[in-house]
């Protein structure tokens, strides 16, 4: 990646940050949502020519492992199902977001919460 963007500078002063695919490899940095945007580009020049999508899409598919999605989350899972899905409109609850966690991650639920209240 480094060979196709720049760090972005002074990253822990910030706390919000945006792109807009019009603007591809620029993000829009903030330090609350009050302040004034910081914009800083993060594509290299390379002979004061920035490195060309072709190229970035290229090194992407080739060089960049894509990662596999990570594993439900029991408690996250129990408290969408118990918290959030009644309030949710009626043709969106049978969403797999909103299914009911099985028996197992619910006790793994419960032990993470009780685990977490003994400390």
């Amino acid at each position: 990646m480094s060979e196709l963007y720049k760090t972005l500078v002074g990253v822990q002063q910030y706390q919000l940050f945006s792109m807009e695919e019009g603007k591809p490899g620029v993000v829009e940095c903030r330090k609350g949502p009050d302040d004034e945007p910081v914009e800083q580009d993060l594509r290299r020049k390379i002979d004061d020519v920035l490195t060309d999508s072709v190229k970035v899409n290229r090194m992407m598919d080739h060089f960049v492992e894509k990662l596999s999605p990570p594993p439900p989350n029991a408690e996250k899972m129990a408290d969408l199902y118990n918290k959030i899905r009644p309030y949710v409109p009626e043709e969106y609850q049978e969403d797999s977001v909103y299914a009911a966690p099985s028996r197992q991650q619910g006790d793994d639920a419960k032990a993470a919460k009780q685990a977490r209240r003994e400390h």
